[in-house]
């Protein structure tokens, strides 16, 4: 809410009220809110330009994708924009590739990593040899019961495995009913790397206020086919692009 919408807010109100300490303590509290979001834009002014500098971005391009989250049209509180800045300094991701997330759910709003993301961080690791998927061979209605993340360190013998089930994991959005062996996929992908690599999900969950539309969850996800389910990438594959190419499309 803007200073002035405040302040037109705390108009109509004054006009009802009688009592002079009432009208008093609503000003103070009004004052104190417009104080409160002039200190929050300060602090959003830094990290900004902190984020743009550590990726290499420009400055004005990720403060005008600030600016369009926090429009009427879509209105992200200034308090999960400055989460959302400092969780992507800390991890050093860019949220104009996806990198982070704002995901919008009934009670909030929710601060995550992407797959992007993910790939990003398991990549920059310097002891990340290679990593391996491996699905059930039992299926049920077609699907795979469970999905195995492998990676493989140069600092540790025996490499680290995680296995998700997709009973446990699965949602009714619509990524999932389309697409539910990738994503089963995604999520071994990340738990395995928490677990080997020792990289937080950072995960930020804040509660709303109001109905404002955020971007849909899971939107920024791949779309296409999936294929096989079994892949190998090592560092030699390229960079980045090959090991998010060989991810999507195994």
């Amino acid at each position: 809410m803007t200073s002035e919408s405040i302040r037109t807010k705390s108009s109509k109100r004054i006009g009802q009220l009688t009592n002079e300490k009432e009208l008093s303590e609503i000003i103070q509290s009004n004052e104190n809110e417009i104080k409160l979001n002039d200190a929050i834009d300060r602090l959003i002014d830094k990290e900004i330009g902190i984020c743009a500098k550590q990726l290499q971005i420009e400055e004005e391009e990720l403060k005008a994708w600030i600016q369009l989250q926090m429009s009427s049209q879509i209105n992200v509180p200034r308090k999960v924009i400055l989460h959302l800045l400092r969780t992507a300094i800390s991890h050093q991701l860019d949220p104009l590739q996806e990198e982070i997330l704002l995901n919008q759910h009934d009670d909030g709003w929710q601060i995550s990593i992407g797959i992007e993301g993910w790939i990003k961080l398991i990549h920059q690791d310097p002891t990340f040899e290679g990593l391996t998927f491996t699905q059930s061979p039992e299926e049920k209605d077609g699907l795979p019961i469970w999905m195995e993340c492998t990676i493989y360190r140069s600092d540790i013998r025996i490499p680290i495995t995680t296995r998700e089930y997709l009973v446990e994991v699965h949602n009714d959005s619509e990524i999932w009913k389309k697409m539910p062996r990738r994503m089963l996929r995604h999520r071994a992908l990340q738990q395995c790397a928490r677990l080997a690599l020792g990289i937080a999900r950072s995960d930020v969950k804040i509660a709303r206020a109001n109905k404002s539309v955020l971007v849909p969850e899971n939107q920024n996800l791949d779309t296409s086919n999936d294929g096989p389910h079994h892949a190998f990438v090592n560092k030699s594959c390229g960079g980045i692009k090959a090991l998010k190419t060989r991810l999507m499309n195994n």
